[in-house]
């Protein structure tokens, strides 16, 4: 049984959920979860927990930069909402693949965005998910992106 959920003082502090069982990739096997919105954020966090992922949640892209310019070699998989409050989708994952090259990205929006991946993909592994999503198709999503990124390595 997992403890509550630290979501409740969401937007405040990133918090990482953490299990023994966890698929831990070379760069930590860590998932960097950024969406803003708090009821599809617990969602996913309650479907990677059981999943066995490690993930870390914020709300906005400077919270994931933060995190990541702290711990480049931290994270595994950027899980990033196409709109953001302070910044798109789009350029946040064009700056964290600055800092960490090849950084595969699973990124979803409510509207139609493939082309913007298609984008993506030209530097590092890149997937699109629209939303509603089924938490199934989101798991083997981030799975196949942290082989690949494993394979690629």
């Amino acid at each position: 049984m997992h403890p509550p959920s630290a979501l409740s003082h969401w937007p405040h502090a990133p918090r990482a959920t953490e299990r023994s069982d966890v698929f831990a990739p070379e760069r930590g096997g860590r998932v960097l979860m950024v969406e803003d919105e708090p009821e599809i954020a617990r969602m996913v966090e309650h479907v990677f927990r059981g999943a066995g992922l490690v993930m870390t949640a914020v709300a906005s892209g400077y919270e994931a930069m933060r995190l990541i310019e702290l711990d480049p070699q931290g994270y595994s998989l950027l899980f990033a909402d196409y709109l953001l409050p302070d910044m798109d989708g789009l350029d946040l994952c064009r700056h964290l693949r600055g800092i960490i090259p090849g950084l595969p990205v699973l990124l979803s929006s409510g509207s139609e965005r493939s082309e913007a991946c298609q984008q993506l993909k030209l530097s590092g592994p890149t997937v699109f998910v629209r939303k509603p999503y089924l938490p199934a198709h989101l798991i083997r999503n981030v799975r196949n992106l942290m082989m690949r990124s494993l394979q690629a390595a």
